[in-house]
């Protein structure tokens, strides 16, 4: 009889994670087609992706490659931490009720889930379903995915990591299945994870090797019993990660416009050493004193991940010293505190400010753990995975930052263990001073209400008939110029259906840039959209007319936006003609054939 208990626990307990999350979510909820979870321009994008994948698979089309980007050379969405295999589990919605609704439930689908692994994670090593309950909590509701989810999708879709962490307990310790089925396993769930944020699966790769350095120095005579197993399941793995992601990656790394370089600067998206203790303005219960500190940190606030809080963080800290004779929460409270430590960058940042301290000097910490685990294999773990978050290639792409939503992870599982031993005290007063213990601790985690949500507003013209104006897959040039901090024109297109082509967008492309390439139009379009005069000078507006011409573009598109006037008379100079008002928009079609210095009558 237990097992159908265990499993109305899990069901019960995912069906609290979904209200919560919708209730996180409400403000997007309430109108779910015309508004969307999150800030900035990052949604846009995720939701852009939501209708691209099933538009270019119904084409028979590589979903990883576009030109209806950056036209005519494209971009490779590789680079571009998006996440194809959820985009394909939701296209049915993606096409019944548009990328907006998809999106908004993709972003609440992925704490709701993420926290149901966190409670199958937990529930490993307790007895009590509430207390991997709540553990899974910490984790799929942590500050660290609440954060992500304003608008990285690729990161908040967080339900892998628990698995995988369950995959590798199951073959580095317990060794009950066969070493086919769990090696296939760990294969299937690290190309699952490819296809759903491969930055994610750099982090993985790196906390497992962390785990499984801290676990063989920890547990030295069990090494040869277990080592074959691990090999024979580490094989099996490898070889079905790599037969059913070989395609998805060979068009990474071999395909078209692929990117070479660091995709982000380094030492900037990282923890502050403050943000610990430190509430941002996700946080509910954030006083004005602490964000007028927590707005100085580096990066911007989807990535400042580490808020645990000083009631969480002493809580914690006193369940892995009072349990540390266990083997699962020592190696979790190492984890926790290794993966803490990694988070925060480079060199250490205090209160926005970044010092010449190295964070590899805080590896002299462990000597403190020496009791805990051979200090060599400690040291020599943080060092090198410091040393490789900075320099080597790939890996030097993860953000630092968010290394945090594997604190709360391990994090997760300390709570748990502390709630299931606290749950069988004999004492009632005692049992309730613990509880009591928990919610002082959680409390200052809530998160906030109503969670940021952004307006995705579309012209009339993109929702309507575009073929009967705009040849399907034609060029078209849409005002305001996308490009990163603007990316209203991927929505639209996203809205159209994919109905054409745009020589702009917000996508990594070689440089690495997330820039369309530079181009005297497109310079001038943005020039314009900050207030600037257009620029007529007769050479000038050649130059911007070979543009069109390398770009192919047949109709330009003017929609809603800031000096639109302005805009509008420079195409007309262009052009040599006034646009057509439709739909919400000003356009021109039929340009192509434009010669220079003979705008098209």
């Amino acid at each position: 009889m237990r097992r159908p208990r265990a499993w109305v626990a899990a069901a019960i307990g995912l069906a609290v994670y979904l209200v919560l999350a919708v209730l996180l979510f409400g403000s997007a909820w309430a109108s779910p087609q015309t508004t969307a979870v999150g800030l900035g321009t990052d949604p846009i994008f995720s939701i852009w992706f939501l209708r691209w994948v099933p538009f270019a698979l119904g084409h028979g089309w590589n979903p990883l490659l576009t030109t209806y980007l950056d036209h005519p050379a494209g971009a490779n969405l590789s680079w571009s931490g998006l996440f194809p295999l959820p985009a394909l589990v939701l296209s049915p919605v993606t096409l019944w009720l548009g990328p907006v609704v998809a999106y908004n439930l993709l972003a609440t689908l992925a704490l709701a889930f993420s926290a149901w692994a966190g409670f199958f994670a937990a529930r490993r090593y307790v007895s009590s379903p509430v207390a991997a309950a709540l553990g899974g909590l910490l984790y799929g509701f942590s500050p660290a995915l609440i954060a992500q989810s304003l608008g990285h999708p690729q990161i908040a879709v967080a339900f892998i990591p628990p698995l995988m962490w369950l995959a590798l307990d199951e073959i580095l310790v317990r060794q009950r299945w066969t070493s086919l089925r769990s090696g296939a396993l760990l294969g299937l769930l690290g190309a699952a994870q490819l296809l759903t944020g491969e930055e994610l699966l750099a982090a993985e790769v790196i906390v497992g090797a962390a785990g499984t350095a801290l676990l063989m120095a920890a547990k030295r005579d069990a090494i040869a019993s277990h080592l074959g197993y691990a090999l024979r399941a580490a094989g099996v793995a490898a070889v079905v990660f790599v037969l059913l992601v070989a395609g998805p990656l060979a068009s990474q790394f071999l395909g078209p416009q692929r990117v070479v370089g660091s995709l982000q600067p380094a030492n900037v998206y990282v923890s502050d050493l403050l943000n610990f203790i430190v509430p941002t303005s996700v946080q509910q219960f954030a006083p004005g004193f602490a964000l007028r500190l927590s707005d100085q940190f580096s990066g911007s606030l989807a990535e400042w991940n580490a808020y645990l809080g000083l009631p969480l963080l002493v809580l914690l800290v006193v369940t892995a010293i009072r349990y540390r004779e266990q083997l699962v929460m020592r190696v979790s409270a190492l984890l926790a505190f290794l993966f803490a430590l990694l988070s925060l960058g480079i060199t250490l940042h205090v209160a926005g400010r970044v010092t010449p301290i190295p964070v590899v000097l805080f590896g002299l910490s462990f000597i403190g753990l020496r009791g805990w685990i051979p200090l060599r294999a400690i040291l020599y773990t943080f060092i090198g995975l410091w040393a490789g978050l900075a320099i080597v290639p790939v890996v030097n792409n993860i953000l630092p930052g968010r290394l945090m939503m594997f604190v709360f992870l391990f994090g997760a599982i300390l709570l748990a263990g502390f709630i299931d031993r606290a749950l069988r005290w004999s004492s009632a007063r005692h049992r309730a001073l613990a509880l009591a213990a928990v919610g002082l601790a959680l409390l200052p985690l809530v998160p906030r209400t109503p969670y940021p949500s952004a307006v995705m507003s579309t012209p009339a013209f993109f929702t309507g008939s575009l073929g009967s104006v705009v040849p399907e897959g034609s060029v078209a040039l849409v005002a305001p110029y996308v490009r990163g901090g603007n990316t209203e024109g991927m929505l639209w297109q996203a809205q159209s259906g994919m109905a054409f082509k745009m020589p702009e967008g917000y996508a990594l492309i070689p440089g690495p840039r997330a820039n369309p390439p530079n181009s005297v139009l497109g310079s001038e379009m943005v020039a314009i959209e900050h207030g600037a005069a257009a620029d007529l000078n007769p050479d000038s507006l050649d130059r911007m007319r070979a543009d069109l011409r390398a770009w192919a573009v047949t109709s330009v598109v003017v929609g809603p936006m800031p000096h639109q006037a302005t805009m509008v008379a420079l195409f007309i100079e262009l052009l040599g003609r006034a646009p057509a008002t439709r739909g919400g928009v000003e356009l021109w079609t039929s340009i192509n054939g434009l010669t220079a210095g003979s705008p098209q009558q």
